[in-house]
């Protein structure tokens, strides 16, 4: 340094300053002279880079367990548009959508509920009604009311005469349940119902072949069979008009 600087230490820093600050290799002492001032200033910005280069760097943060990163713009940005993306290919492919789950499909009689339907139970051998009582069955005062008007004039024609019948000639009219329960008749009928019924002489075909022989037999077809088999097992003749 020339002759004319202040002998202050601050006025001239050490070698080794200004080497680290400027990066270059310290100026001959034949250099230009420099003002205190400026070199005072140089010295102080120095010093406190050096103060801040000593201080501890703060340590990073830990990372709290469980905590999740907040998604980005831009992986909002993905996320939706894949989204958007699964939408349409459904929307183009509407087979591929799952049906929910509580949708339940349409329910299904059992096999108890479709022996008691129309023709099976009256026709069939296996129908419930072979093993049913049949009389308690009809005697019960529900087995009239759950008929509409037009059954109950259909079943009232039914009968030969008006000894079962209430009210006859009226809208309440109906059967007597309490002289059903007491005939004999209306017992043994109820009884050969059903057993018809199990031996198939309600099936659709056998009750054809029935009255074709019945309107036959009407006719007189089988007069001479008859007369011949009567005959043959009782070992006499018949008279004429027979």
């Amino acid at each position: 340094m020339s002759e004319g600087l202040p002998s202050s230490p601050l006025s001239s820093p050490p070698e080794s300053v200004v080497n680290v600050r400027l990066g270059s290799p310290v100026k001959d002492d034949k250099a230009s002279p420099v003002s205190s001032n400026h070199v005072e200033s140089k010295v102080e910005t120095v010093a406190e880079n050096v103060v801040i280069a000593k201080q501890p760097t703060a340590s990073p943060e830990r990372k709290v367990e469980g905590e999740k990163k907040p998604l980005s713009h831009d992986s909002d940005e993905s996320g939706q548009s894949s989204v958007q993306k699964r939408k349409a290919s459904i929307s183009k492919n509407p087979a591929s959508t799952k049906k929910p789950r509580h949708a339940a499909p349409a329910a299904r009689k059992s096999a108890q509920d479709k022996k008691w339907e129309a023709p099976f139970v009256f026709t069939d051998s296996k129908s419930p009604l072979v093993n049913a009582d049949l009389r308690a069955i009809l005697l019960h005062p529900l087995a009239w009311d759950i008929l509409t008007p037009e059954e109950k004039q259909d079943v009232l024609a039914k009968f030969p005469d008006e000894t079962h019948l209430l009210d006859v000639g009226t809208q309440d009219a109906r059967p007597n349940p309490v002289s059903l329960r007491n005939d004999d008749n209306f017992r043994y009928d109820c009884a050969r119902y059903c057993e018809n019924i199990q031996l198939g002489r309600h099936d659709e075909e056998w009750l054809s072949q029935a009255w074709v022989a019945h309107e036959k037999h009407k006719r007189g077809d089988y007069d001479q069979f008859l007369r011949e088999r009567f005959e043959d097992e009782w070992e006499t003749k018949l008279p004429a008009e027979h």
